[in-house]
């Protein structure tokens, strides 16, 4: 087979998946519904290893900024320990 014969192939199967897709609605394609869940191995080695942890980190966070990010600050290595958690205020526009 040719280069020719096999950019020709490209260019058909590249014009079928086209003519597949200008099928369906636009909506469909802009929307996306599916979940996938990571594999067990990797959420067990995660950090934040499920929905439910993360949501209840995320709760947290709202309800008590200076509690969470400390608690977070205090994963990291510092030469000088902050004294302060927030220079900005995170409850600007928070309803």
């Amino acid at each position: 087979m040719s280069i020719t014969d096999l950019t020709r192939n490209a260019i058909n199967t590249k014009e079928e998946i086209l003519g597949q897709i200008s099928d369906q609605a636009i909506s469909s394609m802009m929307e996306e519904n599916r979940v996938f869940a990571p594999p067990k191995e990797f959420s067990k080695n995660a950090a934040v290893k499920s929905m439910a942890e993360y949501k209840a980190l995320y709760d947290e966070s709202l309800k008590d900024p200076d509690k969470f990010w400390g608690r977070m600050a205090e994963q990291l290595e510092w030469y000088k320990k902050w004294d302060k958690y927030e220079i900005a205020d995170f409850k600007i526009n928070r309803k």
